[in-house]
């Protein structure tokens, strides 16, 4: 899935450079907030991260946007990520 750069950001800004995931089969309690690095995008590293869409049926803006590390994103490859849509980070 290709993101607009400023969807992106804004949803990296949002996620305050920690994974946004919240599935339990994960290994961790709540939010992982695992630190991730904003250059290491779609790299399989320490600090990597991808995007997914919240849900595949609606568009790819910020709203709907999900920031994940690496370990999170590979694990959760299916079609809707566990992320508790109502979420917000300041």
């Amino acid at each position: 899935m290709s993101f607009k750069h400023e969807v992106l950001q804004k949803a990296w800004c949002r996620s305050g450079a920690q994974c946004e995931c919240t599935s339990r089969d994960h290994g961790h309690p709540g939010r992982c907030t695992r630190q991730m690095i904003h250059p290491k995008q779609g790299k399989e590293t320490p600090g990597g991260w991808e995007a997914k869409k919240r849900d595949e049926s609606k568009p790819a803006d910020m709203e709907n946007t999900v920031c994940f590390c690496w370990p999170c994103y590979v694990h959760g490859k299916s079609p809707s990520p566990k992320v508790d849509p109502g979420m917000k980070r300041k």
